[in-house]
């Protein structure tokens, strides 16, 4: 099972040399640890969230600001932090020299519901438009786009986990050919059977702004 953030601590370093062989999770721990939190990120409100949601406990510690104003979000394997997707106006990668793992709220262990998302801003943008106060138990894992070998295995004990405490797991992956292929993918490696979400625009970003605009922030029900 992937290794959930800290809330509201930063993450121990990796004592070993056998825990961290290429350097990667402390080049991933040095660049989550001079990030800031800031529930109020310009470019998280600029995506039509709002500080409720980016404040919600669920989200706490699940993404932070670095010194050129861009967010961190850190990717998550069964040893801890081992990457990070940098995400800005005009930035759009993954970290250098780190592993990709899976992005993780803090309840994935204890959650009823989870939903799989491709990004975190799909988490947010999910949470915030159909997450109510009454659905705490609500829990996000964004995969960072292709599934590789490692989250293909770190999804693998992610849904057994889930499949052991009957919680229900929802694909929420893109309304468009590549998300439908994510779902049946993510259906070959789950004990159970999945459910699937898909938002009305493209992805989960797309239907926020909509609602925004048209409906001032109200979920369809």
């Amino acid at each position: 099972f992937p290794t959930a953030p800290n809330p509201g601590k930063d993450l121990p370093p990796q004592s070993t040399a056998t825990a961290d062989p290429d350097g990667f999770r402390k080049k991933s721990l040095a660049v989550w640890n001079a990030a800031r939190w800031n529930v109020a990120h310009p470019y998280l409100l600029d995506r039509g969230l709002d500080r409720a949601t980016l404040a919600a406990p669920r989200f706490l510690n699940t993404y932070r600001q670095d010194g050129n104003g861009n967010v961190i979000f850190p990717h998550y394997d069964r040893g801890g932090l081992c990457g990070y997707e940098r995400r800005g106006p005009a930035t759009k990668k993954f970290g250098k020299d780190v592993k990709k793992g899976l992005w993780l709220t803090p309840n994935i262990k204890t959650a009823s519901s989870i939903f799989i998302v491709e990004a975190p801003i799909d988490a947010l943008s999910h949470s915030r438009l159909y997450a109510t106060s009454t659905q705490i138990g609500f829990a996000y894992c964004a995969m960072g786009g292709a599934i590789g070998s490692r989250q293909r295995d770190l999804l693998t004990g992610l849904f057994a986990k889930a499949h052991t405490r009957n919680a229900l797991v929802v694909v929420a992956t893109d309304n468009d050919a590549a998300g439908d292929q994510f779902f049946e993918e993510l259906a070959l490696l789950a004990p159970m059977r999945l459910r699937r979400h898909r938002p009305i625009e493209k992805d989960w970003n797309a239907d926020l702004v909509f609602c925004n605009r048209e409906q001032g922030g109200t979920a369809w029900n």
